[in-house]
């Protein structure tokens, strides 16, 4: 499942790795660019949704709460299996019936400020989650750490070690990280970090 899919780039690279991806986009004129983008490269395996991040995150951690209780009818269970919808109108998400169950990675790529709380929560319950950044010192380090740890880490007051982990290191480690350069000469810089859940 990719999270903040803009034009569809990452999809396409990485969807052929994946039996199914559903990848989630604000933005309508991006969504059309994403499915015009997975179709000129043959990509078949994918569902494009035009909603906020949030939305659908709150709808699949509702689906799974309802799961979990046994209160998911048969009809709902089959949707989800079979990933309906096509999101092809805007919506809120809650429509999109994505079995949270089905997918063990995700690939998120915020804005600048990083994941709201409830995608955050969502994005916490996947085996595996890419992170694509490109503000490390705000969205990354507080959606990875918390926003308390973040802060201590930025004023460089950390010593020994630190016990008020929260965010993705409650759950996940670090195993890879990468800086690239897309901008020369200014601050900015996009980072990849990879988080598995520890076991």
């Amino acid at each position: 499942e990719e999270r903040g899919d803009g034009n569809g780039n990452h999809t396409v690279a990485l969807a052929k790795y994946f039996d199914r991806v559903a990848a989630v986009e604000l933005s309508g004129v991006l969504c059309e660019a994403a499915r015009e983008n997975l179709a000129r490269n043959g990509v078949e395996n994918t569902k494009v949704l035009h909603s906020p991040s949030e939305s659908v995150a709150r709808g699949m951690l509702r689906r799974k709460k309802r799961h979990e209780e046994g209160r998911v009818g048969k009809a709902a269970m089959a949707a989800a299996a079979t990933g309906a919808g096509d999101g092809s109108k805007r919506g809120d998400g809650s429509g999109m019936d994505f079995d949270i169950n089905a997918y063990d990675v995700v690939l998120v790529d915020p804005p600048r400020a990083g994941l709201d709380p409830d995608t955050l929560d969502l994005v916490s319950r996947f085996d595996v989650v890419l992170y694509i950044s490109c503000d490390p010192r705000k969205g990354l380090l507080e959606n990875a750490v918390g926003p308390h740890a973040a802060r201590v880490l930025d004023t460089g007051e950390f010593e020994g070690e630190f016990k008020g982990w929260s965010g993705l290191a409650r759950t996940h480690d670090l195993l890879r990280f990468a800086v690239f350069d897309h901008f020369p000469y200014t601050r900015h810089i996009e980072c990849g970090a990879c988080f598995v859940r520890r076991r």
